[in-house]
């Protein structure tokens, strides 16, 4: 993967209706960055503070499989005040001990009801990594690829991704569309 992961760039390619799914109120500029091979907490947390460095662009919630520890850590920090850092289900369901209050009292995702449509959640916080497990089967293949053909790539590869996706789902009946604000 390229060495300049942790970068961010204007991307006018990506569409509008993408940011407000993924819980961003509004963004004045479009960016892309990808977090590349950090993965201490503080890393993460200081990551995702210069990515929404707006305050309108922040994201309303963020999964993430380790927000238990994030959250500990940004707890004292004013900026994530208005941040919700539930767990994805899969994760709290399986990974989680009962015996963890702090995470049963700040991470949990049922602490969030606005995420849910009656018994059901409203999307699947589990995505993310179900996407990583995809896009690793090009890791050998990206691994050393530059900066723009490593974007491009990527680009392709999930434009392609979805466009199947959003077929498959056509054909079972279902009708998929972007969240619009």
């Amino acid at each position: 993967m390229a060495d300049e992961d942790e970068d961010l760039e204007d991307n006018e390619g990506y569409d509008a209706e993408v940011l407000p799914a993924l819980g961003v109120k509004q963004q004045p500029k479009r960016k892309r960055a990808m977090l590349g091979r950090m993965q201490s907490v503080t890393q993460v947390a200081e990551w995702i503070k210069r990515l929404f460095f707006v305050p309108e662009s922040k994201p309303e919630y963020i999964f993430y499989d380790n927000n238990c520890n994030l959250a500990k850590h940004v707890k004292h920090d004013p900026w994530w005040d208005d941040i919700g850092l539930p767990v994805d289900v899969f994760h709290f369901k399986c990974k989680h001990k009962e015996s963890d209050l702090f995470c049963q009292s700040y991470c949990n995702p049922a602490l969030f009801p606005e995420l849910m449509d009656g018994d059901e959640w409203r999307f699947n916080s589990s995505i993310a990594e179900q996407t990583n497990v995809w896009f690793g089967g090009y890791h050998s293949i990206c691994r050393e690829m530059q900066v723009d053909r490593f974007n491009f790539f990527l680009d392709e590869m999930i434009m392609r991704k979805n466009r199947l996706l959003i077929a498959k789902l056509k054909a079972d009946g279902a009708q998929p569309s972007y969240a619009v604000y």
